[in-house]
């Protein structure tokens, strides 16, 4: 009796070890982490938030206006939110991307004409991107950015040439931790304004022309075109193609992209507090503006995010404007595909080429950027009258009426933010 009593103690302790291991698996699971911390297509998307024209713009904007336009990143993550909700959707709904369905709905010739401005602007922001990371590099190593920054543009399509989503995500993620824990630790030691910050994050003030310019070409830094066919086509590479998984790519957009705004907040933060009224006409204004506030240590670290920030910036600029030149095309190629590949060196190469013109750094990027913001109507509408449509999104997928309100408001946004600017 007493062995029985015993057997049945130790069954009982074997059960609920089995139980509490069963619960730890369940909750460290990989599946349930995804859950809660998504580690989807839209952490690639949001390096938009964050990329180096974005570090420029608003670290410029901050040693002009200090905090006045905090605001800006805000609303930029509500525009991006809603605009990359609508390309996943699409993705998801009728596994192709934004391109492709233009192509499909509107025919090679439209599609074609829309191909020339979207390469432009595609090229447009991956220079200034490449120019960013040729600057960067330069602070760290002394050597000339013309050549320095396509060398290490060259680099990255080390990452789309494996084809694979997972690798180039990874790739990606690590560059987006290291720019992130930088930037972390600069705004740490900056001590921004509290008070400053809670005043003008989230009420638009906007006091001239020239903040109106800043602002807008933070928009366009913020909500570029090339990720919205980037995005449209990577929900397909991570295997959503199931109209079921449209919440999980919705849960992934929103968690992702408002991480990534709280991001884009640091650089503005960070010259607000050590950079106003520092004259900042180059790259290297910022980094010895940061040098003389904290101390060499702060120029380097400043360095490492921006080179971090491009090298992922790159690579899905890069990826994006492939998605976009093969899917006007019609053609059907994905990652692993060599003519993608092919497309994806051929954008490097045109934009190393551009590199060598020699153009002004930092006015450049912004100037680039505006002009994004100012084009924004040519790429979000097309995109609203897409997910509008019940034959291509079907009844239950396609936009409410709201979505496709705000979709134009953000088109015409762009547009008025640098008109305004010219007045």
């Amino acid at each position: 009796m007493q062995m029985k009593e015993g057997d049945a103690k130790v069954s009982q302790w074997q059960a609920a070890s089995i139980k509490i291991r069963r619960s730890l698996q369940t909750v460290t699971s990989y599946s349930n982490l995804k859950y809660l911390v998504p580690l989807g297509p839209a952490l690639l998307i949001a390096i938009d938030l964050f990329d180096p024209a974005s570090i420029i713009s608003l670290t410029v904007a901050g040693s002009l206006f200090r905090y006045e336009l905090l605001w800006t990143a805000f609303y930029s993550v509500l525009m991006l939110i809603i605009v990359q909700d609508m390309a996943a959707r699409l993705g998801i709904v009728t596994k192709k991307t934004y391109p492709e369905n233009l192509y499909d709905k509107y025919g090679r010739r439209a599609a074609l004409g829309m191909m020339l401005p979207s390469t432009f602007l595609d090229v447009t922001t991956l220079v200034a991107e490449i120019i960013a990371l040729g600057l960067a590099a330069s602070i760290i190593t002394g050597w000339n950015y013309l050549w320095l920054g396509p060398i290490l543009a060259i680099a990255t399509r080390t990452l789309v040439w494996t084809g694979k989503y997972k690798w180039i995500r990874t790739g990606v993620l690590s560059f987006i931790a290291v720019m992130t824990a930088a930037y972390v630790v600069l705004t740490y030691f900056a001590h921004p304004s509290l008070s400053a910050i809670a005043r003008n994050a989230f009420i638009p003030t906007v006091n001239s022309s020239s903040e109106f310019y800043y602002a807008a070409g933070i928009v366009g830094a913020q909500v570029a075109t090339t990720y919205i066919a980037l995005h449209s086509g990577l929900v397909n590479e991570n295997g959503w193609s199931e109209n079921r998984e449209i919440t999980k790519g919705r849960r992934d957009t929103v968690t992702s992209l408002i991480i990534g705004g709280v991001i884009s907040a640091l650089p503005i933060l960070v010259a607000a507090a050590l950079l106003f009224n520092v004259p900042v006409s180059s790259f290297s204004d910022i980094a010895s503006g940061l040098s003389n506030a904290l101390g060499p240590w702060a120029s380097t670290i400043f360095c490492v995010a921006v080179i971090a920030s491009a090298f992922a910036a790159v690579t899905a600029v890069d990826a994006g404007s492939a998605y976009a030149f093969v899917g006007f095309a019609g053609w059907k190629d994905r990652l692993n595909s060599n003519r993608f590949k092919l497309i994806y060196t051929i954008f490097i190469a045109v934009s190393v080429f551009m590199i060598e013109l020699n153009l002004n750094p930092v006015q450049y990027i912004i100037l680039s950027q505006v002009f994004i913001a100012f084009l924004l109507p040519s790429v979000v509408f097309p995109l609203v009258w897409l997910t509008s449509n019940p034959q291509i999104m079907g009844e239950e997928h396609v936009n409410r009426r709201w979505q496709s309100m705000a979709g134009y408001l953000i088109g015409v946004f762009g547009t008025a933010m640098v008109l305004a600017s010219l007045l």
